[in-house]
């Protein structure tokens, strides 16, 4: 919701939406109580303490799964990467084998 006040896009939670519609102020992530400008007005920037507020969790935040979720990534890569150079060491000895019969 961008704000009049300062002019940035609040993001304002499913409760504090409610309770505001009564009175025409709302509670904005940040804290700010912020009036609602009409919704003919461009989207503001976003407000960088929202912006917190609502971002996920980063992977330390995660822990284990995150962990065990780069690790399969990884393995997954590398047995990837060995078949593939594999297969390519295999084409390129059969294209040697087709030159030297020609």
């Amino acid at each position: 919701m961008t704000a009049v006040e300062d002019g940035l896009a609040h993001e304002v939670g499913a409760e504090d939406l409610s309770a505001g519609s009564e009175v025409g102020r709302y509670r904005a992530l940040c804290g700010a109580v912020i009036g609602p400008a009409a919704l003919t007005v461009p989207a503001g920037a976003p407000c960088r303490s929202c912006a917190v507020e609502v971002a996920p969790p980063g992977p330390e935040a995660a822990g284990v799964d995150a962990r065990r979720s780069r690790r399969a990534a990884a393995s997954w890569l590398r047995a990837l990467r060995a078949r593939t150079a594999r297969r390519d060491a295999g084409a390129t000895l059969s294209g040697v084998a087709d030159d030297v019969a020609a």
